[in-house]
């Protein structure tokens, strides 16, 4: 399971902010029987870059980390 919009990480700090409250991510991943692999923050560079035609350019750890997973399995 991914969480979308996990919770949003400044720019000027790198602070993560939990925007729609705590994630509850985990407990769902257990009722479905399956493992969260990724939280994936709100970035307003993936929007413009979706607005643009340009998704393909998204940078993100968090991408990173799934494709890894996904590669490994």
């Amino acid at each position: 399971m991914i969480e979308n919009m996990s919770f949003f990480r400044c720019p000027d700090t790198g602070k993560e902010h939990l925007i729609f409250g705590p994630s509850y991510a985990q407990e769902v991943a257990v009722h479905a029987n399956t493992s969260v692999i990724a939280r994936l923050p709100i970035d307003p560079k993936i929007a413009e870059l979706c607005d643009t035609g340009q998704v393909e350019q998204t940078s993100l750890p968090e991408i990173e980390e799934i494709a890894q997973k996904l590669i490994s399995s």
